[in-house]
């Protein structure tokens, strides 16, 4: 073998290495060891202070397939869970302000905090995924249909959401 050819091995396998490096950095950036939130209690519905929310993804799957139409959702630093495409999920808060967590998995991680605000017995709460971020809408009153285009989600589904 000549020099130029032993030269050329040289660098391929020297640049096969740096890829190796650049790619396992990579993965390891994207493990996180950020701790979780703490679950949400799901048990206290008996008060006359607490209003019934329901939180429903309607994220258009067709726009965003690679996430699965997957949120997690957090209220007031507590991990409520994990949302499908077309699921919902029931939780008893005390009226007045909370600070509601969206997170969704597309290329990026996209998080989001709102501030919503609970006056009324009932309130159902839209969420979907968006280019960017998430976003929501508040309803007072169960939206027609309801029933047969969402199923509820059990309570005991832990997601991973991270402090935001």
């Amino acid at each position: 073998m000549t020099n130029t050819n032993q030269d050329i091995i040289s660098m391929r396998k020297t640049l096969l290495k740096q890829l190796i490096l650049i790619v396992s950095l990579t993965g390891l950036c994207a493990c996180s060891s950020v701790k979780n939130m703490e679950m949400y209690n799901f048990s206290d519905k008996e008060s006359d202070d607490l209003c019934e929310v329901t939180i429903i993804n309607e994220t258009n799957i067709l726009l965003y397939p690679s996430s699965g139409g997957n949120m997690m959702v957090g209220i007031n630093n507590m991990n409520a869970g994990k949302l499908k495409w077309k699921e919902y999920i029931k939780l008893y808060l005390p009226k007045g302000e909370h600070t509601l967590y969206l997170e969704h998995r597309d290329l990026f991680i996209f998080k989001s905090e709102h501030k919503i605000t609970l006056t009324s017995p009932e309130n159902y709460i839209f969420i979907k995924a968006s280019p960017i971020s998430n976003s929501l809408r508040m309803l007072n009153v169960i939206p027609q249909d309801f029933e047969k285009e969402y199923k509820e989600r059990k309570n005991d589904s832990a997601g991973n959401m991270r402090k935001i």
